[in-house]
């Protein structure tokens, strides 16, 4: 935290059913008022495990199919290519074939508060509702990475999707449905989708991120995406947040409380899909089926003034939640070193080891290039072969990949353990077209 300039963190360790460590690091807000393990924090992407959650309920109520087009539960689904072949299960692991696009920045854009009187750039399409969405997904300009199931690539539009579907086909919103069927059987009387709800609470985290120039900013303003609250919108404290992980260690019970059967807990994880060398992508979480032995289940999220990192140790009943107010902050290393604690392993032990090859001049040479995603959250990627070694830029920062598999380099990132790797995906002639970095498919440009 001092190293990051962390403002504040939570963190829940449980064993079996029992929270056996809680506590709170640091402040909340300007005012320097205490974090507890009742604070309410951001927990972003980590949203994705309970829409999939919610998904797989609907699926065991025999509401939907996982291999039922998209198109059967949204008519109006649209994409330029392969609509049809479009799976419930590709959005889930993150297959659909959909690339990044912008269409969650303009929804923050436009949803969420300005600390300043700054207007918002010309050009910003409203992606206010799902409808909104739908008819963005329908009538942008961009191009499929290709054919549902070929690739990977995360996609917060799909979980948004996702999330479209349940309120589809339950005839609920996404809010109402998390709250009745996972919220309240689970006891998380702390957690919510709506800021609405989170008003009515106290002991709720402000935000900081990093500016330009490194310095630690404060905003009360959350970053606000109705249009895609199923991916990314839920808010929550360490010790409720445990307790949905607590769940699905035990595939789908807590206190004796049952939400999802183990067989379709089970089935879920077998669809997944591998997005890097060491981990796979199930319904909304990443599985690293090899860490000392052992198979870690997790997930991260990040927005401003947000980073988060929950998951548990399969048939261990070690579960780990970890919360903090900064955005960028590596709640991962945290998160990591609580498992560590609890394997008897030393606390700063990586959760991933990488070999070294060698690639011929001529491999790097063609790997060279510019990348960019359309999503507009990650600056361009430039790729340098210098003096036989292979050179990434982004975002000013110039790091040396080293060679690790045939397709495959890792960058040696101090304290972000988690998104190291860039796969090179070449066509048929050699000539690389996209890489994958962070889990997500950048264009060659």
């Amino acid at each position: 935290m001092e190293e990051y300039q962390c403002p504040g963190l939570s963190l829940a360790l449980a064993l079996g059913e029992d929270v056996v460590y809680a506590k709170g690091y640091g402040r909340r807000n300007e005012g320097g008022d205490a974090v507890t393990t009742n604070t309410i924090f951001g927990i972003a992407s980590i949203t994705k495990a309970f829409t999939a959650l919610a998904i797989a309920q609907l699926y065991e109520a025999g509401k939907l199919g996982l291999d039922d087009s998209v198109k059967k539960y949204l008519p109006s689904f649209k994409t330029p290519e392969h609509t049809d072949a479009i799976k419930i299960i590709h959005l889930i692991n993150h297959t659909s074939g959909l690339p990044l696009l912008p269409s969650m920045k303009y929804a923050m854009m436009t949803g969420t508060a300005r600390d300043t009187d700054q207007q918002l750039p010309s050009g910003i399409t409203p992606v206010e509702t799902t409808q909104d969405l739908l008819r963005f997904m329908g009538e942008a300009e961009y191009e499929m990475l290709g054919y549902p199931g070929h690739f990977i690539n995360y996609s917060n539009d799909g979980y948004s999707i996702l999330g479209a579907i349940v309120e589809s086909v339950s005839g609920m919103s996404y809010s109402n449905y998390i709250e009745k069927h996972i919220l309240k059987p689970l006891g998380m009387t702390r957690t919510m989708v709506e800021r609405t709800e989170l008003v009515k609470h106290s002991d709720v985290t402000d935000l900081y991120y990093h500016d330009d120039d490194n310095r630690v900013q404060h905003t009360s303003h959350w970053q606000e995406a109705p249009s895609h609250f199923a991916c990314g919108w839920l808010r929550s404290c360490s010790t409720d947040l445990v307790k949905f992980w607590q769940m699905l260690e035990q595939e789908g019970v807590y206190r004796g409380t049952r939400v999802l059967s183990s067989s379709i807990w089970r089935e879920l994880l077998s669809r997944k899909a591998n997005i890097t060398i060491h981990r796979e992508y199930g319904p909304g979480v990443r599985i690293q089926p090899n860490y000392r032995g052992e198979t870690v289940i997790d997930h991260t999220g990040g927005l401003r003034g947000i980073s988060s990192n929950a998951g548990f140790v399969k048939d261990k009943g070690i579960t780990v939640a970890v919360l903090s107010n900064l955005s960028g902050f590596p709640s991962s290393l945290v998160f990591t070193a609580a498992v560590n604690l609890m394997l008897s392993l030393p606390l700063d032990t990586p959760r991933y080891q990488y070999a070294r090859v060698h690639w011929p001049e001529e491999v790097m040479s063609r790997r060279t290039g510019v990348f960019m995603s359309s999503e507009g959250f990650t600056a361009p990627i430039t790729i340098t072969s210098e003096g036989g070694k292979l050179l990434m830029a982004k975002s000013g920062d110039i790091q040396e990949l080293t060679p690790t598999t045939a397709d495959v380099a890792v960058l040696n990132i101090v304290g972000q353990d988690m998104s190291r790797e860039v796969r090179f995906h070449e066509d048929d002639s050699g000539q690389v077209w996209a890489i994958g970095n962070n889990n997500r498919m950048f264009r060659r440009v």
